[in-house]
């Protein structure tokens, strides 16, 4: 299937997540544009990493679009470090540490609420000003549209 995608100008380099059991991510080129899907990676996890954050850093590097699990705040830890899964916080560090345009914070944790949702990418945002970076964040949400 990577040799299709490859025939018709998409490039598919497989990123290895930090996650109980291995995980992998995605990083997509599609012309001049990148996309890379980090989904179940904890960016900072108690068990032996498969990458570090440098590492991971560059390989959003600049990335067009940057979608990465942020399932946790820093409340719902310790109790879940090492379940395999980011910190909101965590999410934003990179976003601004890789320059990235767009950051879509992703896998939310069910048991938050839409208002505690809001509070969250306000926060994230706040951040990001106070960082003097133009990464524009988005909660996923169903419907979501970013044009590139």
């Amino acid at each position: 299937p990577l040799e299709f995608l490859a025939d018709h100008g998409f490039e598919i380099q497989l990123v290895p997540m930090n996650h109980p059991g291995g995980a992998y991510g995605y990083k997509i080129s599609i012309g001049e544009k990148i996309i890379c899907y980090f989904t179940d990676n904890e960016i900072d996890p108690p068990y032996p990493k498969s990458i570090e954050f440098d590492e991971l850093t560059e390989k959003c590097k600049n990335a067009d679009i940057l979608i990465h699990d942020a399932q946790y705040t820093e409340e719902d830890m310790p109790l879940k470090h090492g379940w395999g899964h980011s910190l909101i916080s965590q999410v934003t560090e990179l976003g601004i540490a890789a320059d990235v345009k767009n950051l879509i914070y992703f896998h939310h944790d069910p048991e938050r609420s839409d208002d505690a949702m809001d509070e969250e990418l306000r926060q994230a945002s706040d951040t990001l000003q106070k960082n003097g970076s133009s990464v524009k964040p988005y909660f996923a949400h169903e419907g979501l549209i970013v044009n590139l």
